[in-house]
C-alpha cells in the first residue's frame, strides 16, 4: 500500500477502533444496522470503510459513487427510506472523528485526518443527495409519462 495517501494510512492504523465503536453505537446510527446480526452489521460498516479509506486514498469519486448506489439499494431493499442514508453517512463519518480524536488527542495530524475524514463525508452526503436527486427526477418523468398516456 505505498501508493495510498497519508490520510488513508493513519486511517487504516485507526480503522479496527473505528470499526469497534461503530459496532457499539450501530443502533443509534441506524435502525437498520440494529437489526442486523453482528457478522452483517460488521459486514456493511467495514465495506463502508473501505470506501472511505479508497476515496482518502485516491480522491476518486466514482467508485464511492458506485458504491453508494448499491449501499442505497440494499438499503431500500431493506424498507429503509433513502433519506436515512443520509443520516447514517454523517453518522458514521462523526465517529471516525470522534475516535480520531480520541486515539490520537489534538495533535496536528489528528486534526489533519480528521479534517480529511470531514471532508470525506461531505463527499459521500453529496453523493447520496445526488443519488437522491436522481432518482426523483427519474420517478417525475416517469410520472409525466404515465400523465401523457405512455407517449415517450
Amino acid at each position: 500500500m505505498a501508493d495510498v495517501s497519508a490520510h488513508a494510512r493513519s486511517f487504516e492504523e485507526l480503522r479496527p477502533a473505528v470499526l469497534v465503536r461503530l459496532m457499539e453505537v450501530r443502533a443509534s446510527l441506524d435502525h437498520g444496522l440494529a437489526r442486523l446480526d453482528d457478522d452483517a452489521a460488521r459486514g456493511q460498516l467495514d465495506a463502508v470503510l473501505d470506501h472511505v479509506q479508497a476515496f482518502l486514498a485516491t480522491g476518486d469519486r466514482t467508485p464511492l459513487r458506485a458504491f453508494l448506489r448499491g449501499f442505497l439499494a440494499v438499503r431500500a431493499a431493506e424498507g429503509l427510506a433513502a433519506e436515512n442514508l443520509l443520516h447514517t453517512v454523517v453518522a458514521i463519518g462523526d465517529v471516525c472523528v470522534q475516535v480520531i480524536h480520541r486515539e490520537l488527542g489534538v495533535a496536528p495530524a489528528a486534526s489533519e485526518l480528521a479534517a480529511a475524514l470531514s471532508r470525506a463525508t461531505a463527499a459521500c452526503t453529496r453523493q447520496v443527495a445526488e443519488l437522491i436527486a436522481d432518482e426523483l427526477a427519474r420517478r417525475l418523468a416517469q410520472r409525466e409519462q404515465l400523465l401523457d398516456g405512455g407517449a415517450p
